[in-house]
């Protein structure tokens, strides 16, 4: 049931006798304050209890290093959420990496082509790898790092730096590293034809 509050309630954070408030997604929710548990944590409970706690300290890190913490101020305008909320959810999420068939349009297997590629996080990922494989022996052709195709945006690149045969199909591996440590990525193949 939602109710309008008064001003004083619509401001209260933490718990009044067994009274909980906190403030979500900008709203204020009144709620009975948890009680203690009857039973022991199962494994599955202990392991995200794990993951919340690694969660923290990662935020917490992230309020102490000057540098990271400015990339998730940057943030904090755009969403109006606090530098800590974000850096917490980043910790959850990794990067989300895509290909799409104008991807490899540019790539012929010539030194300078380019291979382009999108990857979204909420904050900037800190490394893009790109790897390049003979997709029927495995042997590994190149690799290298992606950069922006213009600063701040989802677009990304990568530059071919060794010529391919006609005829080998290339295998390409594209993994983005987040600050928190988790990677997103995607693969896809291209028949150099010539």
């Amino acid at each position: 049931m939602k109710m309008k509050l008064v001003p004083w309630i619509r401001e209260a954070h933490g718990a009044s006798g067994d009274t909980v408030f906190r403030e979500v997604n900008g709203e204020t929710i009144v709620a009975a304050k948890p009680g203690k548990r009857k039973t022991p944590s199962g494994p599955n409970q202990l392991a995200v209890q794990r993951r919340f706690a690694q969660a923290t300290d990662y935020a917490d890190m992230v309020l102490l290093n000057p540098a990271l913490l400015a990339l998730y101020q940057q943030v904090t305008e755009k969403t109006g959420k606090s530098s800590y909320i974000l850096a917490r959810q980043d910790w959850f999420d990794a990067p989300e990496v895509s290909l799409s068939d104008a991807s490899f349009s540019g790539y012929k297997g010539q030194v300078g082509d380019l291979i382009k590629f999108t990857i979204r996080d909420q904050i900037p990922v800190n490394k893009v790898i790109v790897s390049l494989y003979d997709d029927d022996t495995g042997t590994l052709i190149e690799q290298g790092q992606g950069v922006p195709e213009v600063a701040g945006s989802v677009y990304w690149m990568y530059t071919a730096t060794k010529p391919v045969p006609a005829g080998v199909t290339v295998a390409i591996r594209i993994e983005a590293y987040d600050h928190p440590g988790n990677v997103g990525q995607v693969a896809g193949t291209k028949q150099i034809l010539q």
